[in-house]
């Protein structure tokens, strides 16, 4: 399936007046498809009244190998093995990485995507008749997650993020012999790299090799401590697992208190890091809880007291959030949501025939003007 159209979910609340609505944009993980965030998406409408946008990620969904039948029907999870909706992503990566010096090529892990995201934001922002556009928020699982946070990097027009199990300092896992869990989320194309480089397994030297060549400076400019900056002041809530080998915790708590003294130094509450305990790279209710909570205080009533110590104090103690303590912040005043409208956008926006893969999200990834 060709690259150059992007798929996308739009879940709408259906409103009793018209009233342009925040909206959402959910990034699915590895393996998985737009339809993934249909649950999540429908939650948010008909409890927060806000709308819900996702898409499928390069080589993923109805861009790989998964019919829109199978989509819409939900089947596609139990029918084909997961080895069958890796493979056309795991081998546009390896293209990539045997590409030749100076070879015009895709970026398929991480930056394409993010460079879609824009495109999502371009036609949100072209629908300010259905989306308040000065609301718009992001969140994603795992790839999903990685790419909430490069894309908030990249682009203001994020105005709250929320990366589940995605943020990581890739540098520390590097040097402090934590990058195996990261290995093994792209298992295949790490294993041909390190064989194309005469290694037995894949060692540090191959494990920075392959990731300077498929996603330049993601080692060094466009790293955690780099990205965070460009972030702040704008909300941002980290939600890792405890035990989560593929996003060492040590490795994410050290940048984000590094952030919280120096960048976010005078926007505290609106950096925190949510801890899911006992959990690998998974997620639980809490953590989903967490980010219910996070979109309710600074996205869907951003009028509220500016502390958000009442509102998000669970995020301090790091306890299951009770019930009562959401139920009466979640539906929007003066607005009735009973019905939600989906709509598949299978054809739009199509990218530019002239795009050039080389011009990709890393361009955006500025302040100022001036690249990192």
């Amino acid at each position: 399936p060709s690259q150059r159209r992007l798929p996308m979910l739009l879940v709408q609340p259906k409103h009793n007046e018209d009233m342009a609505v925040p909206v959402v944009i959910f990034v699915h993980g590895t393996a998985k498809g737009k339809s993934d965030a249909k649950t999540i998406m429908t939650r948010y409408a008909l409890d927060y009244g806000a709308a819900g946008i996702s898409f499928d990620v390069r080589y993923h969904g109805a861009r790989g190998v998964i019919t829109m039948e199978e989509e819409i029907e939900g089947s596609y999870l139990n029918e084909m093995a997961r080895a069958k909706r890796e493979g056309p992503y795991f081998q546009a990566i390896i293209d990539n990485w045997r590409s030749k010096p100076g070879e015009q090529t895709e970026r398929p892990f991480i930056f394409d995507t993010v460079l879609d995201a824009t495109r999502v934001l371009d036609f949100i922002e072209s629908r300010s008749d259905l989306f308040d556009i000065s609301r718009i928020g992001m969140t994603g699982v795992s790839l999903g997650g990685t790419i909430t946070w490069f894309t908030a990097a990249a682009d203001e027009r994020i105005a709250v993020a929320v990366p589940l199990i995605g943020f990581q300092w890739f540098a520390w896992g590097r040097d402090n012999d934590a990058f195996h869990g990261r290995v093994r989320s792209l298992e295949r194309p790490f294993q041909v790299a390190a064989k194309d480089l005469g290694k037995a397994y894949v060692d540090r030297n191959s494990y920075v090799s392959f990731l300077e060549k498929v996603a330049p400076g993601l080692l060094h400019e466009y790293d955690a401590p780099a990205t965070l900056p460009l972030i702040s002041p704008r909300p941002f809530l980290i939600i890792s697992g405890e035990h989560d080998p593929r996003c060492p915790l040590y490795g994410v708590a050290s940048v984000f208190l590094h952030a919280l003294d120096t960048v976010y130094t005078h926007a505290k509450h609106k950096l925190a890091l949510y801890i899911g305990r006992g959990i690998g790279h998974d997620i639980d209710d809490t953590m989903w809880g967490a980010a219910d909570a996070w979109f309710i205080r600074f996205l869907f009533n951003p009028r509220a007291n500016d502390t958000g110590v009442d509102d998000l104090r669970f995020l301090l103690k790091n306890t299951p959030i009770p019930n009562s303590d959401i139920a009466a912040l979640r539906r929007p005043p003066n607005a009735e949501h009973t019905k939600i409208v989906f709509q598949y956008l299978s054809t739009f926006p199509e990218l530019h025939p002239d795009d050039s893969s080389e011009k990709d999200a890393r361009s955006k990834i500025k302040r100022g003007g001036e690249e990192l």
